[in-house]
């Protein structure tokens, strides 16, 4: 019965994990975004030629897509926390349900 509960509790903390790991991922994605925002407007102050505007359109594409991918990180993230807040119930009705389990 060790084993089993050895292996809930592994899963669980490979949750937390992946949870921590794609948090850290979006944090960095909305550093770069800052990075980013900043980078247009000084290009779109300094730059007033067809080449600037070509930049700024890109770059807002690309501003565009960091902000789809954060909006699906907080998704995952989300969702990942919520599959371990009911992991976490399990884990307890499991280890509850073994300790009343005649020895």
């Amino acid at each position: 019965m060790t084993r089993i509960m050895n292996q809930v509790r592994w899963n669980l903390n490979a949750m937390s994990g992946s949870i921590q790991t794609l948090g850290s991922q979006r944090q960095r994605l909305e550093q770069r975004r800052a990075v980013m925002g900043q980078q247009i407007s000084r290009v779109g102050q300094n730059w007033q030629s067809v080449a600037g505007k070509m930049y700024a359109k890109r770059a807002l594409g690309d501003m565009a897509t960091i902000e789809n991918v954060i909006e699906q990180l907080d998704t995952q993230i989300r969702l990942l926390q919520r599959v371990q807040n009911y992991y976490a119930r399990c884990e307890e009705e499991i280890g509850a349900a073994v300790r009343r389990l005649p020895t």
